[in-house]
């Protein structure tokens, strides 16, 4: 039961994804059904001493709100940990299953702009 529930989970999770650069623009191809988050990272002085270089890391992906990849989950967290979704901890373990879950998207194309200077930054 365990490794079945646990292939399903995965296979579930294996999705494929789409590109959405288009080579000849100059804007951001996120779209609106998709949500960016950006990593703090640690910035630093360049060898020069005259600028800082900061580097941005992000990830672009559509929130999944599937009950029924939840309840497998849940299923599997209950029958091979012990673990049970309560009232109380339910918002904590929606909230990360859905990141466990979400539809990756790669290639998009960012654009930042900092002080009048635009940077492309390829997620």
């Amino acid at each position: 039961m365990h490794a079945v529930a646990a292939l399903l989970i995965l296979l579930l999770m294996l999705m494929p994804t789409r590109s959405a650069v288009d080579p000849g623009t100059r804007h951001s191809t996120v779209s609106r059904a998709e949500s960016l988050v950006l990593f703090a990272t640690a910035a630093r002085l360049s060898a020069d001493g005259r600028q800082w270089l900061i580097p941005l890391h992000g990830w672009v992906y559509v929130p999944q709100h599937s009950r029924a990849r939840k309840a497998a989950i849940a299923e599997v967290f209950k029958l091979k940990y012990q673990l049970q979704v309560t009232p109380e901890s339910a918002p904590y373990f929606d909230s990360r299953i859905n990141l466990l879950l979400a539809d990756n998207k790669r290639g998009r194309r960012i654009m930042l702009e900092v002080a009048g200077d635009t940077s492309e930054l390829n997620v």
